[in-house]
């Protein structure tokens, strides 16, 4: 349970890694927050995606200065590094499918049911408006790239992982927590 805000989540073990399950939805919105790799102090941002009730099944949507801080005690906001182990234990080409969910994708085509196995209980939703791909913060920076932070994309359409680099201010993710 997280004591901040009484919220229960859950949670799964791929190889020795301890997963959160579901999409973190603390409020931290507001929030005046140091970002690590600058020293600089910067606002949190937290919201719902479109409406408040999406809170309860997707989660909330991050800056990344809030997404760094937002994971309970005892929890952390995973790494690139962290990612690429569940990656590989989910067998690289194959882990978006096997880290889907069985519901809740949009399909490319009609008849063509890109959801997922869900062989570990991650149950990853899609998490952008159009029902295709999941996109995640990660803790590690891109100093090459003025400093923004690394994010993780699941696509649904193209069944790969990639990687990419996005405004920590701009930006809007939802995250997963790891636990320490």
């Amino acid at each position: 349970m997280d004591e901040r805000d009484g919220q229960v989540y859950k949670y799964t073990t791929i190889g020795d890694q301890v997963w959160m399950a579901e999409n973190l939805n603390f409020n931290n919105n507001g929030v005046e927050v140091i970002d690590p790799s600058t020293g600089k102090t910067e606002t949190a941002v937290s919201a719902c995606d479109f409406e408040e009730d999406n809170c309860a099944e997707n989660g909330r949507e991050y800056n990344w200065y809030a997404a760094y801080y937002a994971c309970p005690t005892g929890w952390h906001l995973p790494s690139q590094e962290e990612w690429d182990i569940l990656i590989k234990m989910m067998g690289e080409d194959e882990a978006s499918e096997h880290l889907r969910s069985t519901v809740g994708w949009k399909e490319l085509n009609r008849g063509i049911d890109i959801n997922g196995t869900d062989d570990c209980g991650f149950t990853l939703l899609a998490n952008d408006y159009t029902g295709y791909e999941a996109i995640f913060w990660t803790q590690s920076v891109n100093v090459s790239y003025s400093g923004e932070a690394r994010e993780i994309v699941l696509a649904s359409y193209t069944g790969k992982i990639s990687w990419f680099s996005a405004s920590k201010e701009l930006e809007v993710k939802n995250i997963r927590c790891l636990k320490n």
